[in-house]
């Protein structure tokens, strides 16, 4: 089994559709050791993590890690809501979870005017019509991505280039020097191979996750596996191949 955990999964709290005790019961049945559940941020419009539902978030995963014998981390896939790397938390807010994920999701509320007018409504557009983003815009997303994992403890980068195009390599660089795993999503590769062996160059610590929005897809991440198969990445490059990524780093830079 090379797959210690999958740290990438939703339930009925967001978008998912199964219950945090569906995600977990799956998770012990495959033989994971471990399993987070990540629901999407606070500042998603449609399918946002409620404030006021945390207190039940946490009692359910507590419980459900108590029944099933597996370690169970409380975690939030938070949102990219500026193109100054802003994301959708606060400090107090942060420290309630055990992980954090950060992706570019398209319809979360920004954080000012401009970034709605100058990031999200042309990067929406070009991604709806399948254009060909500009060299300035790859480089104003990119810098927003940078500037998110350099000032948060962003302990997963996911689904890189999803939406929102990027220049990979240099992604994949600051990744590594600010200690935060890039995701290999198990639900879609969004760049060509020549970008992920730029990546790979770097030196960045991958991790491979299932992106689950349904129990039937806990730990299905066969496209990550064919990827790292068929471009040779070294199974040690991988966070949770056969063992249990390092999240003790990100957090102590930012205690």
């Amino acid at each position: 089994m090379l797959l210690y955990g999958d740290y990438h999964t939703h339930t009925r709290f967001s978008h998912g559709k199964g219950t945090v005790d569906d995600n977990v019961k799956t998770a012990a049945s495959l033989g994971l050791k471990q399993i987070a559940i990540t629901d999407h941020g606070l500042k998603h419009i449609a399918f946002g993590l409620k404030k006021r539902k945390l207190p039940n978030y946490t009692k359910e995963i507590r419980a459900a890690e108590k029944k099933y014998g597996i370690k169970v981390f409380k975690g939030v896939e938070a949102n990219l809501i500026s193109m100054d790397g802003q994301i959708d938390m606060t400090p107090d807010e942060i420290k309630q979870f055990d992980i954090i994920l950060c992706g570019y999701h398209k319809f979360i509320w920004p954080k000012t005017l401009k970034d709605f007018f100058c990031f999200f409504i042309p990067n929406y557009f070009l991604d709806l019509f399948n254009m060909k983003t500009s060299k300035k815009m790859v480089e104003r997303n990119t810098c927003a991505v940078i500037n998110n994992i350099k000032k948060f403890p962003v302990d997963v980068l996911t689904h890189i280039n999803y939406g929102l195009k990027v220049n990979c390599k240099a992604v994949a660089e600051a990744c590594a020097k600010y200690g935060t795993y890039l995701e290999l999503n198990g639900k879609r590769i969004t760049y060509s191979d020549k970008e992920l062996q730029d990546m790979i160059d770097t030196g960045v610590q991958f991790i491979v996750n299932s992106d689950a929005h349904s129990v039937s897809r806990i730990g299905e991440v066969k496209i990550s596996l064919d990827a790292i198969n068929r471009l040779k990445i070294p199974y040690e490059r991988i966070a949770n191949f056969n063992k249990a990524p390092d999240w003790r780093s990100k957090r102590q830079e930012h205690s």
